[in-house]
This record gives C-alpha cells, sequence and structure tokens, in this order.
C-alpha cells in the first residue's frame, strides 16, 4: 500500500491530505497515510475547458510564423487552410498527439471547439477510439460547429457547439444554430470579444452556457456575464502569442467565474497547470488564485450541462513538497473512478 500526498488543495484552500492505493490500483482519499508515503501535492481534477485539438501537428511550423490573430486563426486563416488542405489520416495522427500530451498533463477531460461539421467529429471519433484502446487518460468532449448544412447530424454527435466569434456568420445563421442547440437541450460555447469588442447584448441574447476569451470587454460588459452566471475561459499563453492584453483583474473584479485552457494544439501544450504558471509569473496572480481558476472548470458539469464526471477520490497527484511545486506541473498519477493512473508508457 502507497499514500501520495501530504498537501492537498480543495475548495481554494490547502489541508493535510493523502491519496491511499492498494496492491490493486483502487484509490481512496484519506486524511491520514497508510504504509509507504510519497510526498506529493493532491490537486483537483484537471479538465481544459478550451482546446482546439486537431491543428497540433502544425505547431512547428506556426512556431516560425510572425502573423497576428486572424492571419493565423480566423475565417480563411492559416491554420483553416492547412486543415483543408491536409489528409484526413494525418489531422487524426494530430488529435492523438493531442490526447496523449493531453493525458501526460494529467488532464481527465479536454472540451474541444470541433471544427469541420460532422467531418470534424468523424475524426475525432476516430482518434478517440485508438487513444482510449491504449489506455490515455484523457476523454475529449466534443462541442461541434456546423459545415455545409450538417446542423443536425453536428448536434446528434456531440455535446452541442462551439462556435467562433458571431460576427464571423450571418447573424440569422447564428440565431438559427442557437435556436436548435437549446431545443436540443445541449451546450452553445462562443468566443467573444477576444480582438475586437462585440455588442454583449446581442451575443447573450443567444443564451450562451460558455464564453472564451472577452479580452475586449468592457467592465460593465463582464458585470452582465458575472450576472448570468455564464463561466469564462482565457487562455493565456494562446493570448500572449498573439500580442493579446488579457485583464485578469478586470474580469475577476467583475465577479466573472474564470477558468483556464489551452486554445488550439498548435498553439501551446494542453496543460492547464503551464497556464496557470504563466498566470503567476506574467500576470502577477496568487499562486491559490491561479490553481483556483483550474478548480473552477469543474463546475462544467453543472454549469452548462457538459458531460463531465468527476467523484470524491478523483485528484491528481502531483509531485512536490511546497505549494509553489504544484505549477512545476511533475504529475505523478490520475485517480479516476476509483482508480490510480500512473503516468507512464501507456497514459
Amino acid at each position: 500500500m502507497v499514500s501520495y500526498g501530504g498537501l492537498r488543495f480543495l475548495e481554494g484552500r490547502w489541508s493535510e491530505g493523502f491519496l491511499v492505493v492498494d496492491r490493486e490500483g483502487n484509490a481512496t482519499v484519506s486524511p491520514t497515510p497508510k504504509g509507504e508515503v510519497v510526498p506529493s501535492i493532491l490537486l483537483p481534477p484537471i479538465i481544459d475547458p478550451h482546446v482546439h485539438t486537431g491543428d497540433t501537428f502544425l505547431r512547428d511550423e506556426f512556431a516560425g510564423m510572425e502573423v497576428g490573430l486572424h492571419e493565423a486563426v480566423g475565417p480563411g486563416g492559416f491554420k483553416h487552410r492547412a486543415l483543408r488542405d491536409s489528409h484526413t489520416r494525418e489531422i487524426v495522427h494530430s488529435i492523438i498527439e493531442f490526447i496523449e500530451e493531453a493525458s501526460r498533463a494529467g488532464v481527465r477531460y479536454a472540451v474541444d471547439f470541433r471544427e469541420g461539421g460532422v467531418s470534424g467529429i468523424e475524426r475525432l471519433r476516430r482518434a478517440a477510439v485508438r487513444c482510449e484502446a491504449a489506455g490515455m487518460l484523457t476523454r475529449v468532449v466534443p462541442l461541434g460547429r456546423p459545415s455545409n448544412g450538417d446542423l443536425n447530424d453536428v448536434l446528434e454527435w456531440t455535446e452541442g457547439l462551439g462556435l467562433s466569434a458571431v460576427r464571423d456568420v450571418d447573424w440569422d445563421v447564428a440565431q438559427g444554430w442557437a435556436d436548435a442547440v437549446h431545443s436540443a437541450g445541449k451546450v452553445l460555447g462562443l468566443h467573444v470579444s477576444e480582438q475586437e469588442r462585440e455588442d454583449i447584448d446581442r451575443v447573450l441574447s443567444l443564451e450562451p452556457q460558455l464564453l472564451v476569451h472577452c479580452i475586449e470587454c468592457t467592465p460593465d460588459d463582464l458585470v452582465k456575464i458575472a450576472k448570468k452566471d455564464i463561466p469564462v475561459v482565457v487562455c493565456p499563453r494562446s493570448n500572449a502569442r498573439f500580442g493579446l492584453d488579457l485583464d485578469m483583474a478586470k474580469m475577476m473584479s467583475a465577479g466573472v467565474k474564470v477558468m483556464v485552457g489551452t486554445d488550439n494544439g498548435m498553439v501551446a501544450h494542453p496543460s492547464p497547470l503551464s497556464e496557470a504558471a504563466f498566470l503567476v509569473e506574467e500576470h502577477g496572480l496568487e499562486l491559490d488564485e491561479a490553481l483556483g481558476l483550474i478548480e473552477n472548470a469543474e463546475s462544467l458539469n453543472p454549469t452548462t450541462g457538459i458531460g463531465l464526471g468527476t467523484g470524491p477520490d478523483d485528484v491528481t497527484v502531483v509531485r512536490g513538497r511546497a505549494p509553489e511545486d504544484a505549477l512545476l506541473g511533475d504529475v505523478i498519477g490520475v485517480s479516476s473512478d476509483g482508480q490510480f493512473k500512473e503516468m507512464g508508457e501507456d497514459i
């Protein structure tokens, strides 16, 4: 029997805690250790609430490019041209690469704003089957994006819709998609005010349950979002890559529930702990504030209806003895559904 822990971060506070693992891998959180003790830190399950998995294979090429946001990921930009011109097999392998990286970073779930209509969903499904068979940890939760009139099929195979900025489509189309997703009882996620401010009243009239970026929102915009209890996902490393001025103090003072995501696979490795470290180093957040943004993502399930499941004994075990070691992101293993999965070749 082995006990991992010593320190535990839960509900924004530090306490003593251990994950006790028996020889069969059964895992239970306990206030006291049993057997050998491995000094480590217990964190909440890690959820990456905003990703784009399919462009991971473009990371090396994109790293050497000097382009702005719209040229990189906007309609008709580098990313979408590359995805359009790439073979299905290459994109499937790209998604597998993403899932493997996310698994090693301890990510339990990743919410994928999945481009490409039904074909994009099918590519994800093919990759997910292979990753699950290989024992990888991360489960990708798709929010689809209709293409060529396939809205109903996209909704059938996803948890809802994950759309780009409202201005990227005709308003009548956006309203129709929003009506359809709500009628289906599913989730509407939107990119909002990433580089240019959008009319927040118009955006909120679509009744989204999840917003991403909101960098150019005014304080009044953010207060309106907070009053609707809609969570906002920020992606600090992606924003920095495109020279966008993320103001965390503005968001948090408005009362917005902020979560941290990693955005495009071609921009950053899928590690929310690395995003939290970036917020501490570059934005001056306190350690507990940054870790709290990761913990906030657990509320996606009751807040949005996205199908995420975590239990009381589900934790992420990170190597370390002091709270600040958590941001080093050296994940030892993950407890999920009562079983401990150690980081290894089959993760």
